[in-house]
């Protein structure tokens, strides 16, 4: 029941009040969490910077130096969604009235601010390390560590 009631506290902050004023809360940032770049994000990335700074926290690698790189990411998520929503509106095809009286069909243009936005998010998340492929190269774990060292200097194996 407390999952469901932080979710609903994350929709209030997220979405803002009724009469829209904002909201004077905000969900608890995690210690050590760089600190929210207030007015700098609309809503798709607001959640997207709370959804993710606590996975950064559940993994133990999130640090107030990510600021810029989570602002970045967020700002791109919150492109990639407004596309979405643009593409499904009015679809993959664009018909342009001609002058002589006939139509022409043109490629949406938010197809390629999603394209756009899918490539720097990936940069972005991999800088992260919340990729499969580059998780495990930021996130070691350190008893594994520890034990390589202690076979290193006790041992000599390698």
């Amino acid at each position: 029941m407390a999952q469901i009631q932080n979710i609903e506290d994350l929709r209030k902050s997220v979405k803002g009040r009724k009469d829209k004023r904002p909201t004077t809360t905000s969900p608890a940032a995690p210690p050590g969490a760089p600190e929210y770049p207030k007015g700098q994000l609309d809503y798709h990335g607001k959640a997207e910077w709370f959804r993710v700074t606590k996975e950064l926290d559940a993994l133990g690698t999130l640090s107030t130096v990510d600021r810029s790189c989570l602002v970045n990411y967020c700002r791109c998520w919150a492109r990639y969604k407004q596309a979405e929503t643009e593409l499904n509106k009015h679809g993959f095809l664009l018909i342009e009235e001609t002058g002589q009286g006939s139509k022409k069909y043109k490629k949406n243009p938010a197809i390629s601010v999603i394209e756009n936005a899918q490539a720097l998010m990936l940069q972005y998340l991999k800088n992260l390390g919340l990729t499969p492929l580059y998780r495990p190269r930021i996130h070691k774990d350190p008893k594994t560590q520890q034990s390589k060292m202690n076979d290193l200097l006790v041992g000599g194996r390698g």
